[in-house]
């Protein structure tokens, strides 16, 4: 079990955060000042997933020392390394997911969302994917962080879609409205009541005030219809 010891020693400790792929000669020189001499861009080796720490032992660092020119003064220390990660936020989110709705609607008007709830955890600096079809129907919406050489985790967010309210009508069922007959440069003009509701372009049943039969009328404005023939 004295393998053990050294591990939890490192663990015992902060790991260091590392930006790239590859841990550096100024990683390692700033995780201890005893490779400070070590040159700032020397490959030491490969970044870990992330949420995964990498520990390099007492003797593989005293073989890198040696490598390099570099006494030390009795056995050094165990050194963690882990990859830098973030915290998403709604800011970088949003347009994340107004893009991925934006594509799949081409072209077609969809309700807006609101994001209520994401990932809290920390994860590795990267591009933010986010498709249509990992939108469930609860909500959650699943994507991934594109990071490294080709390298994804997980992520996901929860939107809910905002309330629309409907354009009001021009014409309203039970509505008293104008009556426009129009054929050639004849123009006449009647109240009738609306038998349906419409909003402006669309056609309604009305009744003639006269003899009670519906007629079909076109709604052009508020309290306005017009007939062709």
């Amino acid at each position: 079990m004295k393998w053990l010891i050294p591990i939890l020693a490192a663990r015992a400790f902060a790991c260091q955060p590392v930006e790239g792929d590859r841990i550096l000669g100024k990683d390692l020189a700033a995780a201890n000042s005893t490779f400070a001499a070590l040159g700032p861009d020397l490959a030491i080796g490969f970044t870990p997933l992330a949420g995964v720490q990498r520990t390099l032992l007492s003797g593989e660092l005293a073989r890198i020392a040696r490598e390099h020119g570099i006494s030390t003064s009795g056995p050094v220390a165990p050194v963690c390394f882990e990859r830098i990660t973030e915290h998403l936020t709604v800011e970088r989110l949003l347009p994340v997911l107004r893009l991925a709705f934006e594509k799949a609607a081409a072209g077609r008007e969809e309700a807006p969302f609101e994001i209520v709830d994401f990932s809290r955890y920390g994860v590795p600096r990267g591009a933010l994917e986010f498709n249509r079809s990992g939108l469930g129907s609860t909500g959650l919406w699943r994507g991934r962080v594109i990071y490294a050489e080709g390298r994804s985790t997980p992520i996901w967010a929860k939107i809910r879609l905002a309330s629309v309210q409907p354009a009001p009508f021009e014409v309203e069922r039970g509505d008293t409205v104008q009556v426009e007959v129009s054929s050639g440069s004849a123009l006449v003009t009647f109240e009738a009541k609306a038998d349906s509701t419409g909003h402006a372009g669309e056609l309604i049943i009305l009744r003639n005030p006269e003899n009670g039969r519906p007629f079909r009328a076109r709604v052009e404005a508020k309290g306005k219809v017009s007939i062709q023939e």
